[in-house]
């Protein structure tokens, strides 16, 4: 991950804005180090005014960690985003050779690897493979196989693909910034792991990451995935709404949201007024007019509600009703807006929080927010990867702690 032992890097492309968080540790132990994140865009900072993901600008993300640090980035665990993101059930089997002995991990992951060939196609490409279980020794219902004594081993998968140019896109950028990608995944599935509780994933919950261009929302029920899928609705659709019902441009539209913006389906008081800076950047304020507070929230709200609109169908279209979620959990940065959870428990029905990212010792104040999620969860979710390869999750799991695997695995 970097030039320093121990260390992993997460990597957010997702986001509204692009951000890098280094943790250190061993073992299950791990300790917030350093990050680093593209400057908000605001619109009295003429040269700061592109929210625009490029590789320079992935560049300079990764040198603020690197100088914060100390430290040289190599690689990291990259999380990204997509409407055209959906995930299927795949059933998928081998037969032990030779013949009936204990399920090792290779075993595991040569079944996981017969799902991926069934579904790989030409415009699509998979970002990853969530077991839910699998049927060892004649029994079903097995979270974690090793160990059964079998001559067939059975899984069954929730595989999510994303579209390959996409993928490919985003995968050149990060290489172009000098970073190497270990792995590629769900962004939503990243703000999952530092937000959800344990308590929510073996009930019913849902998650919603709100990303730059497109959303993620999954959904899980008695600690299984049941949804994974993306929502075409992001923050770059917040800015142009704004944008263009003031007649300004993205940079001030953006100051706008994350200063003063608010979700309220009473959309605010009618008679508090706000200046918005003119389009004309050598003089915003002579080409500025003074207009409705109430006129922003109505814009920031009913696209948010376009959002919750695409959540309740995508929930419905996988079978699951709205009545036996216990949660809605809220990440990205338009989480943080102010009245979001209540206007999210409003129209879905289901009670809504937003999500803070825990599970990273000594993370810092400014970084327990929403927008920091998927990053602080890329963090964890690269120490799991380690682990699992060093052999450290399967020592674990051999000695009974089924229950961890099983959820490791899901997120």
């Amino acid at each position: 991950m970097t030039d320093r032992p121990n260390t992993y890097v997460g990597l957010d492309v997702c986001g509204a804005l692009a951000r890098c968080v280094v943790g250190v540790g061993e073992g299950t132990d791990l300790e917030y180090l350093a990050c680093g994140s593209m400057p908000e865009v605001r619109w009295d900072d003429p040269e700061g005014r592109s929210s625009e993901l490029t590789a320079e600008a992935l560049h300079e993300v990764v040198c603020e960690v690197e100088r914060d640090a100390g430290l040289t980035v190599v690689s990291a665990v990259v999380g990204t985003t997509g409407p055209q993101v959906h995930a299927q059930l795949v059933r998928s089997a081998i037969d032990l050779q030779p013949g009936s002995r204990p399920v090792t991990l290779d075993d595991v992951r040569a079944v996981l690897e017969k799902a991926e060939e069934g579904v790989r196609g030409e415009s699509a490409t998979i970002l990853q493979q969530v077991p839910l279980e699998f049927v060892a020794g004649g029994q079903a219902g097995v979270s974690n196989p090793l160990g059964y004594t079998t001559d067939r081993l059975e899984a069954y998968t929730r595989v999510v693909e994303t579209d390959r140019r996409s993928f490919e896109r985003v995968n050149t950028t990060v290489k172009r910034a000098g970073i190497r990608v270990d792995e590629c995944i769900l962004g939503g599935f990243a703000a999952a792991y530092a937000t959800l509780d344990p308590s929510e994933l073996s009930a019913a919950v849902a998650h919603l990451d709100i990303g730059r261009s497109a959303s993620s929302l999954t959904a899980y029920l008695g600690g299984s995935l049941r949804l994974a899928c993306g929502i075409p609705i992001g923050c770059e659709d917040l800015v142009r709404d704004v944008a263009a019902t003031f007649g300004t441009d993205e940079a001030v539209a953006s100051s706008l949201i994350s200063q003063l913006g608010r979700v309220d389906y009473d959309s605010g008081n009618p008679q508090m007024t706000i200046f918005v800076p003119g389009p004309d950047p050598t003089d915003p304020a002579a080409s500025g007019a003074v207009r409705s507070w109430s006129l922003l929230t109505k814009v920031i709200t009913r696209r948010i509600d376009d959002c919750f609109d695409y959540v309740r169908a995508e929930l419905r279209e996988a079978g699951l009703r709205l009545d036996e979620l216990d949660a809605l959990v809220l990440t990205g940065d338009p989480a943080a807006l102010p009245g979001i959870a209540s206007a999210a428990t409003r129209a879905t029905r289901i009670n809504a929080r937003v999500g803070i990212p825990t599970g990273l010792r000594g993370l810092p104040t400014a970084l327990r927010s929403p927008g920091w999620a998927c990053a602080v969860g890329l963090v964890q979710y690269a120490h799991l990867l380690v682990r699992e390869s060093m052999g450290e999750a399967a020592a674990s799991d051999a000695q009974g702690d089924s229950r961890r695997f099983a959820e490791e695995r899901i997120l």
